[in-house]
């Protein structure tokens, strides 16, 4: 089973994203993002193109987009992905948090300078068109905001997770 085939539609989109059980945390509800709010961290962005993300209390699961069997997918393929995803993947507010509060979190402490973190909850728009979604990376001392480019050309593989919400019967994850 290939994951073009997954992405694509063949084998659902439960093929998508894969809960690696490094880190559960409890976010609380938090309501989603003006563009002006957004702007004061991320002033290139000029707009909001869509934000799915949850607005109610969650518990937190880091997801990967990769199977075992892969070395990763393209930029084009993880757009579709987290694009097909919506309503499960967390956002601006849930990574603002997550920043504000990193220190009361051991584990995600732990995480520092293994991975990104992607929460691609909601796409934002930089003036030359290109959609941005918010992300913690860190080295190995702190976790800090940044606007990653949703872009086409280039290769995602095992040192990125996805902020999703925690399975607990939901669409789109496994």
């Amino acid at each position: 089973m290939l994951l073009q085939d997954a992405i694509e539609g063949d084998f659902g989109p439960e093929l998508i994203f894969y809960q690696t059980n490094e880190l559960k945390l409890k976010i609380p509800a938090l309501p989603r993002p003006t563009l002006e709010e957004v702007r004061a961290k991320f002033p290139m962005i000029t707009a909001i193109e869509i934000d799915t993300s949850p607005e109610r209390a969650v518990s937190m699961a880091l997801s990967t987009v990769t199977i075992s069997r892969h070395n990763g997918i393209s930029g084009k393929q993880y757009r579709r992905v987290i694009m097909m995803n919506g309503g499960f993947t967390l956002g601006y507010q849930h990574c603002r948090w997550l920043h504000q509060n990193q220190s009361s979190f051991t584990a995600l402490s732990a995480l520092r300078g293994k991975f990104a973190i992607h929460f691609p909850g909601i796409k934002m728009v930089d003036a030359r068109g290109e959609r941005h979604f918010p992300s913690l990376i860190a080295n190995k001392t702190v976790w800090e905001e940044f606007p990653t480019v949703l872009m086409g050309g280039f290769h995602y593989g095992w040192d990125l997770r996805v902020a999703t919400v925690e399975k607990v019967g939901l669409f789109g994850c496994r």
